[in-house]
This record gives C-alpha cells, structure tokens and sequence, in this order.
C-alpha cells in the first residue's frame, strides 16, 4: 500500500504546515510543522492509520530540557525526540537540545573542528548545560536565502567568491584530524542504500526495486576506481550552512556531522544542492553555472578529481531524491528527480 504524508495538520483552527518528516521503522514518520511563514515550528507524528498528530506545543518526551528553554525562545527547529533548536528572544543566541547525555558529543564536534573552518566564522559555545548547548549567533545571510533574492546578484556574487578562498585556506593543507571520526566512500555508499531502504519501508511500490538496485549503482560508483585521502569535512555542506555578512566575511554553521572524509564529499554535496535550487525555482541557471564553476575550481586548486567530485555528487543527488520525498511541498518534485534519475543511462 502506498502512503503519503499530508501537507498539514490541524489543532484548535489553526493550521500548521508540514515542512518536513523523519521516517521511522514502523512505516511512520515524525514530523516538523508551522504555522504561519514566520512562525514557530512544532513537533508531531504521522502513522498510516491515525493521519498527522501534533504534539504539545514545546514539549517533548525525548527531549526534557526543551519546554524551560522554549520558554525564553523561539522554536525554530524541533526533529521530535531528537534535538531542537531555540532562537533567544534578542536574536543572539541559539540553544540546542538534545537527549540526555548526547550534549557533550555535540560539544566534542563543535570544538574539534576549530581547524576545518579556520578561515570562517562560526557559532562560539557560550554555555552548556546537561542536555543544552547555547552558541553564539554567526552574522550574515545565507547563500541560499541570497541566491533566491533576485536584487542581492552583487552580494550573491561576492558571498561565493568569499566561500571559494576561504574554502581553500582552511581545507588546502588541512591533514586528517586524528579527534574527527572517519567517514570514507564505502560509508558514504553505506548512507545511499539506507534511504533507498527507508522510502521503500516507508513507502513499498512496484518502483522500489528499481530504486534499491540504482541505490546500488551509485554506491558502486563511490568505492570504485582511486579515492581521495581523508581530511577535515563538514560532511553536510550545502547553502544554507554558509553565510555571509560585508562586515565581517565568511560564516560556516552546523558542524554536527564533521568527519575525515575525502574533499569531493562537501564539493559534491554542495554542487547538488545548487541543481536542486534551481529545480526548485530558487535559484537561476545563470547563478547555478556561476557558483558550479566556482566549486570546480576549488576542486582543482586541492588536486580534488573530478570523478571523485562526480561520484559524491550523484550520491548526494540520490539522497536528496529521497530525503524530499518527506517534505510535502517539494514531494512532486522529488518523485520526479528519482523518475530521472532511475531512467539515467547505466542505471
């Protein structure tokens, strides 16, 4: 049976939009939803049989420092019984909760990638309780909101070209960090096999096959030939992790997943992100080729092969044709891109 996520709940008459969803092993998902473009998000659960169910307001089982931190905050991220994310009431600050005992981990990553984004600015820790780590607010927008900004060309223009030497001064001569943990190709490849198996459990159709053996193919394309040596990565970066402020530079957020991984990791990861921008309509042809050549060149200038670059890009663009298949406003669209991607020659 085939199932879909709805692209909303309603509480009390109010509606709140389901922005995206975290499937689970039972055929289920948890969801983030909002009301309002700029309102605060709220947590909840989707099950084939009882639809989509919010939970309390700023509540969560899982996580039960968040209601006493949402309380001086604004909710901005909450991945139910997973951690979220509280704006403070000044803009200044962000706190994120976690599950107990998973804050020093978190704190652990942040400081040992001091050296991966050395060229960037980036959140400073400020406090840290049990389960709640408080960092600084790193200045700036994002090259994602500045892309889809038809009068920021100059500023987009600038941020990119920001982005690329920086890029290079932090990660051109940067060793493996004996404190990250390693993520090599074939745990990449592991990554793409496991959405493939968590939309076909989330969603059995007479395409799943065919999804799971193109899954293969891609993880196969990562293993094969020569690999790259392992360095400092961010591990998920995309546009909405840089930022970019004309006072002072460069910013680079998110570092939860850092690794020793190969260079065409984040290169790739972030060549995906743009074509998918501009399947979404937010950004360009003319700025997606721009920033393209851009990331090429950063390849180039770290001795980073272009087919390493292509395998982790095509792997990226795999997880994202799945990854979106749980956020209902882009769901179409992902159907579409897995349709394509399933037709590709070879695959």
């Amino acid at each position: 049976m085939m199932f879909s996520l709805p692209p909303s709940a309603d509480d009390d008459g109010t509606t709140w939009q389901i922005e995206r969803a975290w499937p689970d092993r039972h055929s289920g998902a948890t969801f983030e939803a909002r009301a309002g473009h700029d309102g605060q998000v709220r947590g909840g659960r989707w099950t084939p049989s009882s639809g989509a169910v919010l939970g309390r307001f700023g509540h969560d089982d899982q996580l039960p420092d968040l209601a006493a931190t949402a309380r001086s905050g604004w909710i901005v991220v909450h991945r139910p019984g997973r951690r979220a994310v509280v704006r403070s009431a000044d803009g200044s600050n962000y706190a994120k909760v976690f599950r107990p005992g998973r804050a020093a981990a978190a704190v652990a990553a942040m400081q040992n990638v001091e050296g991966l984004a050395s060229a960037f600015l980036q959140p400073r820790i400020v406090a840290v309780t049990r389960d709640v780590v408080t960092c600084t607010t790193v200045p700036g927008r994002s090259l994602h909101d500045l892309g889809a900004d038809p009068a920021a060309g100059l500023e987009w223009g600038r941020a990119w070209h920001a982005w690329r030497g920086a890029w290079v001064d932090s990660i051109g001569s940067a060793p493996a960090d004996p404190s990250l943990p390693a993520h090599d190709a074939f745990a990449e490849a592991a990554i793409v096999r496991s959405w493939a198996a968590k939309l076909t459990n989330f969603n059995p159709s007479p395409a799943s096959s065919r999804l799971v053996q193109v899954a293969d193919r891609v993880a196969a394309g990562l293993v094969a030939g020569t690999t790259d040596a392992l360095r400092p990565a961010h591990r998920d970066l995309h546009d909405k992790q840089i930022l970019w402020d004309s006072t002072h530079g460069s910013g680079l957020i998110d570092f939860d997943t850092a690794a020793n991984a190969e260079p065409a990791l984040d290169l790739g990861n972030l060549r995906a992100h743009l074509a998918l921008r501009e399947r979404q309509g937010l950004l360009s042809s003319e700025r997606h080729t721009h920033a393209a050549r851009l990331i090429d060149s950063v390849a180039d200038e770290l001795h980073v092969a272009p087919e390493r670059v292509n395998a982790y890009e095509a792997a990226a663009w795999f997880r994202l044709g799945c990854l979106y298949a749980f956020r209902p406003r882009w769901a179409a669209l992902a159907a579409v891109l897995r349709a394509e991607i399933c037709r590709q020659p070879g695959a």
